[in-house]
């Protein structure tokens, strides 16, 4: 399962890299955040009804049950492909070099300030997307929630989704400076919150599903202003090496942000929490000092 996880993963990289660079060639930049918004809000319609099959017990939750769900999320991944294929892309003007060397791919990192702050933002705001996870433990660990509850989360989840995704693609629009620091302040505050209620008693499970809502807008946001300040920061020339670079560093903070599972271990949900939001306060700091790319 770990291989199988590690091998989606990539190709999923793979995706996003691609997906950035035929975006800023297709989609004029006044449009981008609304076609990203709109895909969004689309996309989470299909989770919500998913989490509201799982909430009502429609779908068991046996394994084979969610072999099930898997399998017709591969199918859905190969149709996207198929569709994908059809998009009318120009070609680039780029000359094929031949492969980027290990020291090329992070020459746009020394050369360019406003990508190590970019990157430096992206990275503080990385939790989140690790938040809903100790949202979800914050009220289980208090019995307040049980395995068989995850059906409301992901309802807030998605109902999140809906809601701001295309809001937010429009504000990038506008502003994926504002748009990030914005969303940033949201999740610092949500964040906040939760960690001043897990350390004051015991969470409900209905508590934790609103913080998760609103954490759910704040990441929505943090993603949506990433996708479209990346794209319209960055020239035909430089947007697929600016995106892999990008890709490349945050995956390596994420695999420190494990370290934030060893301090709700250690010291629990609520200091997780705690520390999540001052990541989230630094990240936003640091978008303020983003240029205005739209």
């Amino acid at each position: 399962i770990l291989g199988l996880l590690a091998v989606f993963s990539l190709f999923r990289a793979v995706c996003s890299t691609s997906y950035k660079d035929v975006l800023g060639k297709t989609v004029e930049q006044s449009a981008r955040g609304a076609v990203t918004g709109a895909a969004s809000s689309l996309a989470a319609g299909a989770t919500l009804l998913f989490g509201a099959l799982l909430a009502f017990g429609v779908i068991p939750r046996t394994v084979e049950a969610i072999a099930v769900m898997v399998l017709l999320a591969g199918i859905v991944w190969i149709v996207a492909g198929l569709i994908f294929m059809r998009v009318a892309e120009e070609k680039s003007a780029v000359e094929d070099d031949g492969a980027v060397s290990a020291s090329g791919l992070f020459t746009p990192l020394w050369e360019d300030p406003q990508l190590r702050r970019f990157i430096a933002a992206r990275a503080l705001l990385v939790p989140t997307a690790l938040a809903p996870p100790f949202l979800i433990a914050l009220s289980a660990s208090e019995g307040g929630a049980e395995a068989s509850a995850l059906g409301p989360f992901i309802l807030a989840s998605a109902s999140a989704s809906i809601l701001s995704g295309y809001v937010w693609g429009r504000l990038s629009d506008r502003s994926s400076r504002l748009t990030f620091v914005f969303s940033g302040a949201i999740a610092c505050a949500v964040l906040t919150v939760a960690a001043g209620l897990v350390m004051a008693g015991p969470v409900s499970a209905a508590v934790a599903v609103c913080l998760l809502f609103v954490a759910q807008i704040g990441y929505e946001g943090v993603r949506a202003a990433r996708k479209i300040h990346l794209v319209d920061m960055a020239d035909e020339s430089q947007r697929a090496i600016y995106t892999a670079l990008s890709n490349t560093l945050i995956g390596g903070v994420l695999i420190l942000g494990g370290g934030l599972g060893v301090v709700a271990q250690v010291f629990g949900v609520g200091a997780a929490l705690g520390l999540s939001a001052l990541l989230c306060a630094a990240g936003a700091a640091v978008a303020l000092g983003l240029d205005e790319v739209q």
